[in-house]
C-alpha cells in the first residue's frame, strides 16, 4: 500500500455492486448530541503517480454509490471517468 502525497493522481474504481457490498460497513457515532450513521465502502484504489500502487480508501456511500447524490464522486471539479475508474488530483491526501 502506498501513502498518497499532495498532487498524486488517484484512480478510484467505479462502484460494483457484487464487489462493493461485500466490503461495506455501517458506522454509527454521536455528533452534536445526535446519533448518526452511514454506510462506508472499503475501496482499493490505485496511485497512478506512484506506479499504480494500491491505496486503501474508506468512502461514504453517498459519495460512491448514489449517482443522484449532489455529493457523488463525479461532482468533484475536474473529476473524469474513464473506463471503470474515476480520477482527479484532488483525491490525493492533504499535506500533514
Amino acid at each position: 500500500m502506498s501513502t498518497p502525497q499532495t498532487g498524486d493522481i488517484i484512480l478510484v474504481p467505479v462502484y460494483n455492486q457484487e464487489e462493493s457490498e461485500s466490503a461495506s460497513v455501517e458506522i454509527q457515532w454521536q455528533q452534536t448530541l445526535m446519533s448518526r450513521s452511514a454506510k462506508y465502502y472499503t475501496v482499493r484504489a490505485k496511485n497512478q503517480t506512484q506506479g499504480n500502487s494500491d491505496v486503501l480508501l474508506y468512502v461514504q456511500e453517498r459519495f460512491y454509490k448514489d449517482e443522484s447524490s449532489p455529493d457523488f464522486i463525479d461532482k468533484i471539479p475536474d473529476c473524469k471517468k474513464e473506463g471503470g475508474m474515476f480520477f482527479n488530483k484532488s483525491f490525493a491526501a492533504s499535506p500533514s
